[in-house]
């Protein structure tokens, strides 16, 4: 409650929403405001049991409308088979409602860990996959477990891009260079961004090898808890490189070609641009 003579603190306004099952305990959980875009609400993680059957999944509560829908949850189908289990922290949220995730599922392979996208309604895609061929990496590599948690970074921007850091395993693999990070951007193109062993040179013309680097994790660009990236599809990274120097670098998404604005997509914002410098060239042009 709120103490007597100050009038910066108020009582806290508690909404209760029941659910019909018994509920172990919370895991990870997310609120979200996401202004303009016009989306309050909150996602958690459920570690749902009931008659010894797993339920556990990821969920989402509507503020507005007092509704609560499932995300994913064990024993759920889906394209490539029935989610086994979902990786607790390993999911963030973008501010249309668009969910990333990890989580392990039965289907026709052994390898069965992947990383999903899901626009609610519509049906989850994975991102990657273990067992796929991990882009910008050498021929003969493939993912590894994607659901291990902890997992590193797994998470969205508001154009749908997902970012994520995952361990590789395959021929010339070792703890050296078993680590990366990527981006996927909504239309599925991919972005190979930086991995351990990776030789680079920044400003100074100074070539280093990668040793181990890390990005600040979070839970999508409206959940107060940002991560380290933005909706350019630009990262932060903390790099230690073998001869004991660190440096802190962004990244940027290799350029698109008609961006004209350069918010990280091509559309009618850059048509325009180009429309309202139409004519003809003055002398200082």
């Amino acid at each position: 409650a709120g103490a007597a003579g100050n009038p910066r603190q108020h009582p806290a306004c508690l909404v209760h929403h029941r659910f019909h099952r018994i509920v172990a305990a919370f895991g990870a959980h997310l609120a979200i405001d996401a202004g303009a875009l016009s989306l309050n609400g909150l996602w958690f993680y459920n570690p749902l049991e009931v008659g010894g059957q797993n339920y556990s999944g990821l969920w989402y509560y509507n503020f507005d409308s007092q509704a609560d829908m499932s995300i994913a949850y064990v024993g759920q189908g889906m394209s490539e088979g029935t989610y086994t289990s979902l990786t607790d922290g390993s999911w963030s949220a973008a501010g249309d409602g668009t969910t990333c995730y990890r989580a392990r599922f039965n289907g026709p392979d052994l390898e069965n860990s992947a990383i999903f996208r899901r626009r609610s309604p519509q049906a989850a895609e994975i991102i990657a996959r273990e067992g796929d061929a991990p882009y910008g990496y050498w021929a003969n590599v493939e993912f590894d477990d994607l659901a291990t948690n902890p997992a590193g970074l797994t998470t969205i921007d508001d154009t749908g891009r997902v970012y994520f850091q995952a361990k590789v395993r395959g021929a010339g693999v070792n703890q050296t260079n078993d680590w990366g990070l990527w981006s996927v951007d909504d239309d599925g193109t991919w972005n190979f961004v930086i991995r351990e062993g990776q030789w680079i040179t920044l400003d100074d013309n100074i070539s280093r090898q990668v040793g181990v680097f890390g990005v600040s994790l979070g839970k999508g660009m409206h959940s107060g808890n940002r991560p380290g990236v933005n909706n350019y599809g630009e990262i932060a990274i903390r790099i230690i490189f073998t001869d004991n120097t660190y440096a802190i670098v962004v990244a940027n998404r290799p350029t698109c070609l008609g961006d004209i604005v350069e918010d990280g997509v091509v559309n009618i914002l850059d048509l325009l641009a180009v429309v309202s410098v139409w004519g003809n060239c003055p002398l200082s042009c």
